[in-house]
């Protein structure tokens, strides 16, 4: 009975390092944040990106990288080939408060019309995290603690284990992006300040 258990726990800890292997190497932590409206994820091959755009009917992907890097350049001349939007919003480690106006000035254009957006930095579990949270709370009405909360870097089949263990998956409390989604309250359209960009200035 004990080694028939123990093979049992043996056979779902097998499974759920591959799963979670898959879910980082191949889905490159693809969530939705808003199902039909707002995903996320790390960063892609072009082929790769554009079927999961195609899979998931997504029609503009942002972009949080540097717009030198080279990789960002090639997706965005792949993405324009698919007839698929490719916005550049370069975010260093933590967003600034002008990265934060541009950016919700971008999400709300693209809400306004109708396009449903992939939020991506390089792997998923950082600026990508950070910015789906802020999202949250500007536009979905989320308080900032809720959004935190919710900004898991675990696969969806994992989210049971928060249930015994709260804080698994989530950005460290010493972790600035913590404190920025715990800070920021949701501002009026164009920003504090800010004066509006158009999505085409920001595209790559």
């Amino acid at each position: 009975m004990a080694t028939a258990a123990l093979i049992l726990l043996a056979l779902v800890l097998a499974w759920a390092v591959l799963y979670y292997v898959h879910w980082v190497l191949v889905r490159r932590r693809f969530v939705a944040i808003s199902p039909g409206r707002v995903y996320q994820s790390g960063a892609m091959s072009p082929p790769r990106l554009i079927r999961c755009a195609r899979r998931h009917s997504i029609d503009t992907i942002i972009d949080f990288r540097g717009a030198h890097e080279e990789v960002v350049q090639e997706e965005a001349r792949a993405l324009a080939a698919s007839g698929i939007r490719h916005v550049n919003i370069p975010i260093g480690r933590l967003p600034t408060p002008a990265d934060l106006v541009l950016f919700t000035q971008v999400m709300s254009a693209e809400l306004a019309a109708g396009r449903k957006v992939l939020l991506h930095c390089k792997d998923g579990e950082g600026r990508a995290v950070a910015l789906a949270a802020i999202y949250r709370i500007q536009f979905e009405g989320w308080s900032p603690l809720r959004a935190y909360r919710a900004a898991t870097r675990l696969p969806p089949g994992f989210r049971l284990i928060t249930v015994l263990i709260p804080f698994a998956g989530l950005l460290s409390r010493r972790n600035t992006k913590t404190q920025l989604i715990l800070d920021y309250r949701p501002t009026p359209p164009g920003g504090a300040g800010g004066s509006e960009q158009p999505v085409s200035e920001v595209q790559a």
